[in-house]
């Protein structure tokens, strides 16, 4: 049965993710073609936005969990992100646009977390729906808009991706209102609650599999436009194969659940750890462009599994009253911590060996991701952790 004050939330999800299809698969073009920044600099700027969010992230995620006023908080970092964003279309020098980078990324990166939250205690009083069911839809607006964009651009100019990004966010501002978000405050366990949460084992091990499954697969995907472009595609084409992406995730949103059940998220995560690394090397490797292009299918299912997976298992592993905290931290180490480290170490590699040596030297490292995730079974066999087959 459809619970019609889920209306909101799945519109927020979908007017979201889709001015992040808008903005960030061109941000990097924007930055070596309009800007004319070389590798290493787009990589030192794309850099600033996780490790930026290494402290923005758990800090807008415990204002959250004490203050409970989850809409409140969103509203925030909605808002400045929208503002920030933006301004972007102001050509600036490189030291500028690394501080307004920074700047933006304070408030941006926190917004999923906290939308996350948001979404679960809502989940909690709705009977029968996933997170998966809702996150779909990011997918859905992520694809679109990225297709939409890549013809836009071909047809105007680079800087379109910067209105059409303002135009998405603010219209989500304006559907925000329409959520809940006042969560009953309860007293006296936050303290408790936070300190308990980095007793749980599983979630260390979580942590180390997702900082190295989504370090190595997003660090280089940063620059798979820039990849495609050398190799002869048009912006356009570019536009499509982040399309193509998203388009594929949905399937795998939507039935995340059902898998999860089925075989356990520590299988589901050593999965996506497997087809990562087998989709690095095969990036590494000289084949035809639509061969390549069809191979992004593989980041598509580790898109489509683990975030879902990785959000319902924290859930079934975590107090209620830290869970925003719980995600928040997660979210700094893998897509945080991660990114910022294996960022620069992708531009750097591209610089020196290319984009095939970049690819071919991540999928090594991602081997290390798969021992992770075998680690995390092979704990979880023996404590049966909640949310586990």
């Amino acid at each position: 049965m459809k619970d019609p004050s889920l209306k909101p939330y799945k519109n927020v999800v979908l007017l979201h993710y889709a001015s992040i299809g808008f903005l960030m698969p061109l941000f990097n073009l924007y930055l070596s073609n309009q800007l004319g920044f070389t590798n290493t600099q787009v990589g030192l700027v794309l850099s600033v936005s996780p490790i930026v969010a290494l402290f923005s992230q758990p800090f807008w995620g415990m204002a959250t969990d004490y203050t409970r006023k989850m809409k409140e908080v969103l509203l925030v970092v909605l808002s400045a992100s929208c503002l920030l964003g933006l301004l972007f279309v102001f050509k600036k020098s490189f030291s500028m646009t690394f501080l307004h980078y920074a700047a933006f990324s304070f408030f941006f990166t926190s917004i999923i977390p906290q939308m996350d939250g948001i979404i679960l205690w809502k989940l909690n009083q709705s009977d029968g729906v996933s997170y998966g069911q809702i996150r779909y839809l990011g997918s859905i607006g992520f694809a679109l808009a990225s297709l939409a964009m890549g013809f836009i651009v071909d047809l105007t100019h680079i800087n379109a991706i910067f209105l059409f990004y303002g135009i998405a966010a603010l219209v989500a501002i304006l559907v925000l209102h329409r959520m809940d978000g006042q969560a009953e405050v309860v007293k006296g366990q936050l303290g408790n609650d936070l300190r308990n949460l980095f007793r749980v084992k599983e979630y260390h091990l979580l942590l180390l599999v997702q900082f190295l499954l989504i370090g190595t697969s997003f660090g280089s995907g940063n620059y798979l436009g820039l990849y495609l472009q050398e190799r002869g595609q048009t912006i356009a084409i570019i536009g499509f194969v982040f399309f193509f992406m998203a388009f594929i995730e949905i399937p795998f949103m939507v039935k995340a659940r059902a898998i999860i059940q089925s075989v356990g998220a520590p299988r589901v995560l050593l999965l996506c750890t497997v087809v990562s690394t087998a989709k690095l090397y095969v990036f590494s490797l000289d084949i035809p462009v639509f061969l390549l292009i069809l191979s992004t299918a593989a980041q598509s299912v580790v898109v489509g599994l683990s975030f879902p997976t990785v959000v319902e298992y924290i859930r079934a592993i975590v107090a209620p009253t830290v869970l925003t905290t719980a995600i928040s931290i997660y979210n700094a180490v893998s897509y945080s911590l991660a990114n910022w480290l294996f960022i620069l170490l992708a531009g750097k590699l591209s610089d020196r060996s290319g984009f095939q040596g970049m690819f071919k030297t991540f999928s090594y490292i991602s081997l290390l991701g798969i021992l992770a995730a075998a680690a995390l079974l092979a704990f979880t066999r023996v404590r049966r952790a909640p949310g586990d087959a």
